[in-house]
């Protein structure tokens, strides 16, 4: 499971929000993602963590706002991640980047 190390939210709907390839398999149903900005403090949290934009009442894909409110728009840098794909599986660290 991989995840991508960059996002570009300009509203193209072309890589607008962080898509983590390995949830469309739906083996990870017990995901989660922690997004932290460069001085550590978290900027957006979701558990389960969806790809699907249109899905109900959960949590949106992250789209490089902060907690994941439009209009809260994060400035472009690099952030850090803690993706947990599920119960006995290696969690992922890494970074993405914001490039509007």
């Amino acid at each position: 499971c991989e995840v991508p190390n960059i996002i570009t939210p300009n509203g193209d709907d072309i890589n607008d929000w962080l898509v983590i390839p390995c949830l469309d398999t739906r083996l990870y149903p017990n995901n989660s993602l922690v997004v932290y900005n460069q001085w550590g403090d978290k900027v957006y949290e979701a558990t389960p963590y969806f790809n699907d934009p249109q899905v109900g009442t959960q949590k949106i894909p992250w789209r490089g706002t902060l907690n994941g409110n439009s209009g809260q728009d994060l400035p472009d840098a690099t952030y850090f991640y803690v993706f947990k794909p599920g119960p006995g599986v290696p969690t992922i660290k890494g970074f993405v980047q914001i490039i509007r």
